[in-house]
C-alpha cells in the first residue's frame, strides 16, 4: 500500500479536477511542509538543468513544464481561504518566504531570461505562443 506521501504525490499528477476533501484532511495536511520542500527541491534541481541547456537545444516546450508546487501550493491556498484555521495558516506562512524566493530567483535570472529571447527569435512558434513569449519578455524588461 501507498503511503499517504505518495498518495498525495500522486494526486497532484490527476489532470482532473483535484480531489479537495482528500487534500483537506488533517493528515494529508500533516504531509504538507514535507511534500513541499521536497516539490521545491525538485524544482530547484529542474531549473537549474533548464539553465544549462545549450542555446541550440532551447524550445519552446522548455518552458511549457507544469509546476507541481505552484499546483499544490495553490490547493493549500484555497484551503486557507476557505478555513483559515491554525494548522493552514502555519503550513502557508512557514513556506510562503521560500515560495516566493524560489520564484524571484526565476523572475530575476538573466539567464532565463536570455532563453526566453531566444526562443521568441525563432520561426516554428505560434501567434498564441508568440503572445506569451512577448509577455514574457516586457514583465522582465519592467522588472
Amino acid at each position: 500500500m501507498l503511503s499517504l506521501k505518495q498518495q498525495i504525490r500522486d494526486e497532484l499528477k490527476n489532470t482532473d479536477f483535484p480531489n479537495l476533501k482528500f487534500f483537506y484532511t488533517k493528515e494529508a495536511l500533516l504531509c504538507a511542509p514535507e511534500i513541499l520542500q521536497e516539490l521545491l527541491e525538485e524544482e530547484k534541481q529542474d531549473f537549474a538543468i533548464k539553465l544549462a541547456t545549450p542555446d541550440t537545444e532551447i524550445t519552446y516546450e522548455l518552458f511549457e513544464e507544469f509546476s507541481e508546487l505552484g499546483y499544490y501550493f495553490s490547493i493549500l491556498g484555497h484551503y486557507q481561504g476557505v478555513n483559515n484555521d491554525e494548522q493552514i495558516r502555519k503550513i502557508i506562512e512557514d513556506f510562503e518566504p521560500e515560495y516566493i524566493d524560489f520564484g524571484n530567483e526565476i523572475s530575476y535570472s538573466k539567464r532565463y531570461f536570455e532563453m526566453v529571447k531566444i526562443v521568441r527569435n525563432g520561426t516554428d512558434l505560434s501567434q498564441e505562443q508568440i503572445k506569451i513569449l512577448d509577455q514574457e519578455i516586457e514583465s522582465y524588461e519592467v522588472r
